[in-house]
């Protein structure tokens, strides 16, 4: 693997593009000490732009740079590389002492100000529950990222979500809580909602209790009570409002699955999340399979293929980190 394929890797680690498949040669590359030369030139790239004279280039380089090296399965592969991490420690903060140098000498930038965040990850296969500074919880699910500014609680309460998370907001009304996911914005007082962005284009959001205000460029798309859910497709801006059961939507973060109608090819993806595993589909017609099935906590993958598996027509086969996936599909 050569480094502009490692650096495009990289990039799609950074902007949570990366595929299962992807995300596994790379975690290969990372591990290998073959690449390692061409992993620290690729990582280097993202500090080439100069910070003063391309400010915004250069903020955007420096978020995806943080974003790499505290990705969770990131640092996992390279925890036996004591000499790399500390040279991605150095080469980090020479980035923050430049930033904060040009913020000195140069007007004041807001979103400057706003870069500088904490990360929180949920690794493929875990998931992670976080509390804010003002008491909100969060649940992450399996392979999502939450930015969080350093000046959250100030005057507002901002985060930035990439995957699917379940918020239990604490009501302020003086400082409205708000969910950046892509192009939609989500505004709360205090409320329980679940934003799902796996799909990189159609983002739900779900009401388990309370209002809440999704708006596009400054205009609202949709005002969602209890027991509704948005589906927004990014780039059309096409909007559908249905009344769901959202305890059911949002069984996932008591470690339970529930598919409702849904399609083989993205139940697989939910599976691949869940169990940090590949699926390969030796007959694409099993994609295409739709099921409604659920399952409770405790239950593990080879259970729950079981019954998929009898619901579609296939048979499937677990070698290591890979679930194959064979035979003649639903017809």
């Amino acid at each position: 693997m050569d480094q502009t394929r490692l650096r495009e890797l990289l990039e799609k680690l950074a902007s949570d593009r990366i595929t299962a498949e992807e995300l596994h040669r790379l975690m290969q590359a990372v591990q290998d000490d073959t690449y390692t030369e061409e992993l620290d030139q690729a990582l280097r790239r993202f500090q080439d732009l100069p910070i003063i004279p391309h400010l915004d280039d250069q903020e955007q380089s420096l978020k995806s740079y943080q974003r790499i090296i505290s990705d969770k399965r990131f640092l996992q592969a390279r925890k036996q590389k004591r000499l790399y991490l500390t040279w991605v420690a150095a080469s980090l903060a020479l980035i923050l002492v430049g930033a904060l140098l040009y913020q000195r000498l140069s007007s004041p930038r807001e979103h400057l100000r706003n870069a500088f965040t904490t990360t929180w990850t949920a690794p493929l296969g875990e998931q992670r529950q976080i509390e804010l500074p003002d008491g909100t919880s969060v649940w992450l699910n399996a392979g999502s990222r939450l930015d969080i500014p350093r000046n959250y609680n100030d005057n507002d309460r901002r985060v930035v979500l990439a995957g699917e998370a379940y918020f239990d907001v604490q009501s302020n009304k003086q400082k409205p809580f708000t969910v950046e996911t892509g192009s939609l914005i989500t505004k709360v007082l205090g409320t329980a909602f679940n934003i799902n962005s796996f799909d990189a284009s159609h983002i739900a959001v779900t009401v388990r209790q309370g209002k809440i205000a999704v708006q596009h460029q400054a205009e609202t798309v949709s005002l969602l009570t209890a027991n509704q859910q948005l589906i927004y497709n990014v780039h059309t801006n096409h909007k559908q409002v249905h009344d769901v059961n959202a305890t059911a939507m949002i069984a996932w973060i008591h470690q339970r699955l529930r598919f409702d109608n849904i399609s083989m090819a993205d139940a697989g993806k939910a599976l691949e999340r869940w169990s940090n595993k590949t699926f390969i589909y030796r007959n694409d017609a099993i994609r295409g399979c739709h099921f409604t099935v659920s399952f409770h906590e405790g239950e593990n993958l080879r259970e729950m293929l079981n019954v998929i598996s009898a619901l579609n027509n296939f048979k499937y086969e677990i070698k290591n980190d890979t679930v194959y996936l064979d035979g003649n599909g639903c017809e």
